[in-house]
């Protein structure tokens, strides 16, 4: 590293060495290279300023792509995909200084075709900012992947579930609360919903007919439902029945000897929003 800071900084020294000493009275900001390509102390100074930044550049290249083979990253995924992004990203640079390079050394032997490439070439380098971003946010929010996706997917399930516990609240409307700060957090607002889900069974279980569970099972099957699917049918049905029953006030039904359907274990969170989820997509439908 300290090579390369004499380098550079030797570097830097010579070309406003030379600056100083070149006529450069007419400011030519678009093609400045063009221009004064044939002007000796000039075309040395652009030499000093295009080799060393193309030696660079080409080094960071290889330097980035060796870094994301190497095996002491190999644990590193979204590191090593970052680093690839980046060595292309520097990639465009390259382009840009190789193609001002040859453009430079063709104008010394009056071979001047070339020219308007020397103008479009700091477009080419500046396309490296879109690699160079995937290659910067990558390492950062790659691994973040994992949350992102719980994040997104219980919002999912909050919207599915959302219906079915909108229906249902009138049944137990106290039950319904969001902690404070949690309004946003959809992982809060999923394990409440399923509280609040259980309790407003609860509450509708007196009301929940057996006559509606058997004919909604009747129909499931008669439908070609699977098993889980068929048993998400009837609860919703039983559901739905029980609501509007207590709604207008009526009566519980008198029991009989049909089961009424067992509420799923909570032991398994997974477990219990899927049947929620089954039973509110049903529910729905």
């Amino acid at each position: 590293m300290r090579w390369v800071f004499a380098g550079y900084a030797a570097a830097i020294v010579v070309m406003a060495a030379l600056f100083a000493i070149s006529d450069v009275h007419i400011e030519r900001q678009v093609d400045f290279i063009t221009y004064y390509a044939t002007q000796p102390t000039i075309a040395v100074f652009l030499l000093v300023f295009i080799v060393p930044t193309l030696v660079g550049n080409s080094v960071l290249v290889h330097q980035c792509w060796q870094g994301a083979k190497t095996a002491d990253r190999a644990d590193l995924p979204w590191l090593r995909r970052g680093l690839r992004c980046y060595a292309v990203a520097v990639c465009f640079p390259v382009a840009c200084y190789l193609i001002l390079l040859v453009v430079l050394v063709l104008d010394w032997f009056g071979l001047r075709q070339l020219d308007p490439l020397s103008t479009a070439a700091p477009a080419v380098g500046a396309l490296g900012i879109f690699p160079a971003l995937f290659g910067v946010v990558l390492p950062v929010w790659g691994p973040r992947r994992p949350v992102v996706r719980r994040w997104v997917r219980a919002w999912r399930i909050f919207f599915t579930l959302r219906p079915l516990h909108r229906t249902l609240r009138a049944v137990n409307d106290d039950a319904v609360t969001v902690a404070a700060g949690k309004a946003l957090d959809p992982h809060h607002r999923v394990r409440r919903q399923l509280t609040e889900l259980s309790e407003f069974r609860l509450g509708l279980e007196p009301y929940l007919d057996p006559a509606v569970r058997q004919a909604a099972l009747r129909r499931g099957n008669d439908a070609g439902l699977p098993a889980d699917e068929t048993a998400a049918v009837a609860e919703a049905a039983q559901l739905r029945a029980a609501a509007e029953t207590r709604l207008r006030g009526a009566a519980a039904p008198r029991p009989t000897t049909d089961a009424v359907d067992e509420p799923q274990d909570g032991s398994s969170l997974q477990a219990e929003y899927t049947w929620w989820m089954r039973v509110a997509k049903a529910y729905v439908e």
